[in-house]
C-alpha cells in the first residue's frame, strides 16, 4: 500500500459501527458531516462535524449489555457536536496511523491508529469501539474521495 493511495480530500458519507453477531448501532449520528486530507508530505487533518450526536450509553448497551451505574457515570462525556485533530501520519500494512499533534479533544491526542480499506472511490477507517472493552465491535467512517 503506499501513501499515494491516501493523498488527497476526502467527505465522509457514512459512519457506523458493527460487531460479528449482526449488532448495528450509528457512529456519528443523522446528519454528520466531515473532511479528512492527507498531503503527500506526510500530514493529515481530519474535522467532524455532529449536529444530532447519539447517546454514548444507549449505543454501548447495543454492544455490552446494560451497564452499571460505574460505566455509566465513566461514559458521561459531553456529547461531541464538532471535533478535529491534525499532524503526521504513516502506514504500516494495513494499518494508516494518524499522530494526533494538534486536537479539540484529549482523545485524538497521541497514536491513533485505523484499519483502512480501499473500495473504488472510497476510503474505510475502522478500529475497534474503545468503550466496550471485551466486545469485538468496530466503528467505520466511511470516506469518498473529493
Amino acid at each position: 500500500m503506499t501513501q499515494n493511495q491516501f493523498v488527497g480530500t476526502w467527505r465522509l458519507i457514512g459512519t457506523k459501527i458493527e460487531d460479528s453477531q449482526g449488532r448495528k448501532s450509528e457512529l456519528f449520528g443523522p446528519g454528520a458531516t466531515g473532511q479528512i486530507i492527507y498531503s503527500e508530505q506526510g500530514y493529515m487533518s481530519a474535522n467532524c462535524t455532529l449536529p444530532n450526536p447519539p447517546d454514548l450509553v444507549t449505543v454501548c448497551e447495543t454492544f455490552a449489555g446494560k451497564l452499571s451505574p460505574e460505566q455509566i457515570t465513566s461514559l458521561s462525556l459531553p456529547k461531541l457536536k464538532n471535533f478535529s485533530y491534525a499532524g503526521k501520519y504513516e502506514i504500516e500494512a494495513d494499518t494508516v496511523i494518524h499522530h494526533g499533534e494538534f486536537h479539540s479533544e484529549p482523545i485524538y491526542s497521541g497514536l491513533l491508529p485505523r484499519l483502512f480499506e480501499f473500495t473504488g472511490n472510497q476510503l474505510i477507517l475502522s478500529q475497534y469501539f474503545p468503550f466496550t472493552p471485551g466486545s469485538d465491535a468496530k466503528m467505520h467512517l466511511i470516506w469518498e474521495r473529493v
